[in-house]
């Protein structure tokens, strides 16, 4: 009879951002830790300083030691990374040379950064599209009406892009991602959805992996049907084509010059225009300013703006996303990354065919995944369409289910109302910022685990007794004590709990 097995699931509250510890209890047997994702949004006050006390704390937790290159190492069985976002990688940069302390034994990534995959070219040629014709747009935004669309679109690229984009590189990987997965030369697994299999050398923990698709256009479908979303109320990839297109150039795929919302008989532009007086006068050039609103200029490129958030949200659909079962008790977690509405749509169509013991192999789908699952790692802190309803969190029918939230909804407010004036970076008061969780989605999600969530930026459990009521759960929660995150630049300063973790048995 094998020993007994459980999962102690650790979420570190650094802030917006997602790092998991997953280490595997069994009676007699070394712990089996694996990793998920490390790294902050970007611009995060002490944020530095804060990712490396997150990974100081994951290479003393780490048990098992082993001699690697003539050096001992600490040793991580499993990192995965799920996509290239900053507030999920950047800590491989920020402390990088803790890490270099700690041998990686696998490093999973999905099939999108698999050179022998056969649309790998195809999937970064267009990222690096994407990112260009961003770029391009940028350049070309110089009129004070534009400014704030501009301050929006960097600030986008650098939060979630660790100040680089995706076309930075040839291979269109960013440093902190090219670091951790070099970590594991020769050990670099990059899944592809409807595969299956056992997590280590035992029987008793076996992995689905669910996405992201291989359809590289449902990458584009960013925008969830009403009966699929929690809130209250997409471009695709062609329209962004011609737009990139057109503030870029030829690019080798389209020619620009046909991409221009006007036919260029039909266009004037503003320097041809204020050599004309017919213009000067009438356009808002010298006279009558009040006549400039007759003017479109670059106006289309306002267009940028829903085409940078769309990029954001396709990065999102990249996403390595998994189950992991517990064999014997058929017990399931659930971890999407920031898997957005197009990822797990494409999950319905996946099933496997598994056998646990020798015996007839039995057929196993998503449905039945998440009817079984016991913990859901709720996606992309919370936002509206990184859960789907009646195909996502309304299949979670376990009695026991439990979910955890990494945000911190202060933060996310204050990010959410930030701007570039000029080099520096300014608080809006009047725009609302992000709200994460999405208060439908939380209210769901309270309903359907009986108030058992857990979210990043409580740290203690006081809240947490108020909207649940299962004393046992209480109790299992725990919190680092005494506390090591100290967010604060200035003395004085509190420390806090760093992370709060739970035990699932199998």
């Amino acid at each position: 009879m094998p020993g007994k097995l459980s999962v102690r699931i650790r979420m570190y509250r650094q802030g917006l951002g997602d790092c998991f510890l997953l280490t595997f209890m069994r009676q007699g047997k070394d712990d089996f830790n694996m990793m998920l994702d490390c790294g902050l949004l970007q611009r995060t006050t002490n944020g530095r300083a804060i990712m490396r006390t997150v990974v100081q704390n994951i290479e003393a937790t780490l048990s098992v030691q082993k001699e690697i290159d003539g050096a001992a190492k600490k040793w991580l069985d499993v990192v995965v990374l799920t996509h290239q976002h900053a507030d999920h990688i950047s800590g491989f940069s920020q402390a990088q040379d803790i890490f270099d302390r700690i041998h990686f034994g696998e490093v999973w990534t999905s099939w999108l950064d698999n050179k022998q995959h056969p649309k790998y070219e195809a999937v970064r040629e267009r990222f690096h599209k994407q990112v260009t014709g961003l770029t391009s747009a940028m350049a070309k935004m110089v009129s004070p009406e534009q400014a704030e669309l501009k301050s929006m679109i960097d600030g986008l690229l650098n939060d979630f892009f660790d100040g680089q984009t995706l076309g930075a590189k040839e291979d269109g990987r960013s440093a902190p991602w090219d670091y951790a997965l070099n970590k594991s030369v020769g050990n670099a697994k990059y899944w592809s959805p409807g595969q299956s299999f056992m997590l280590d050398a035992t029987n008793d923990v076996r992995i689905y992996i669910l996405g992201p698709p291989e359809d590289y256009e449902s990458f584009t479908r960013v925008n969830p049907p009403p009966d699929e979303t929690y809130r209250s109320e997409g471009n695709a990839f062609a329209v962004a084509d011609s737009f990139f297109a057109a503030v870029a150039g030829q690019d080798g795929l389209f020619e620009g010059e046909l991409c221009q919302p006007f036919e260029t008989h039909l266009r004037v532009a503003p320097q041809g225009a204020r050599k004309k007086a017919f213009f000067r006068t009438h356009y808002g050039f010298q006279h009558r300013a009040d006549n400039k609103w007759r003017r479109i200029d670059d106006d289309w490129l306002m267009m940028a703006g829903g085409l940078a958030l769309n990029l954001d949200s396709y990065t999102n659909n990249t996403c390595l996303a998994f189950a992991i079962e517990f064999v014997r008790s058929k017990k399931v977690l659930l971890f999407p990354g920031d898997a957005q509405f197009a990822n797990w749509t494409s999950w319905k169509k996946l099933a496997w065919d598994v056998s646990d013991d020798g015996s007839a192999k039995q057929k196993v789908t998503t449905k039945d995944l998440l009817k079984r699952t016991v913990f859901y790692k709720v996606g992309h802190h919370g936002s509206h369409n990184a859960t789907l309803k009646k195909d996502g969190l309304e299949l979670m029918s376990h009695p026991d289910l439990i979910a955890m939230i990494p945000v911190d909804r202060d933060q996310a407010k204050q990010q959410g109302r930030k701007q570039k004036k000029g080099s520096n970076w300014t608080t809006v008061p009047e725009k609302q910022g992000w709200e994460m969780p999405e208060r439908n989605l939380f209210d769901r999600l309270k309903e359907r685990t009986r108030g058992r969530v857990l979210l990043a930026d409580e740290g203690d459990t006081a809240k947490l007794k108020d909207r649940c009521k299962d004393d046992k759960f209480v109790k299992s929660v725990a919190f680092e004590s005494p506390g090591t995150l100290v967010k604060a630049t200035k003395a004085p300063s509190t420390a806090e709990p760093l992370y709060v973790e739970i035990i699932i048995e199998d």
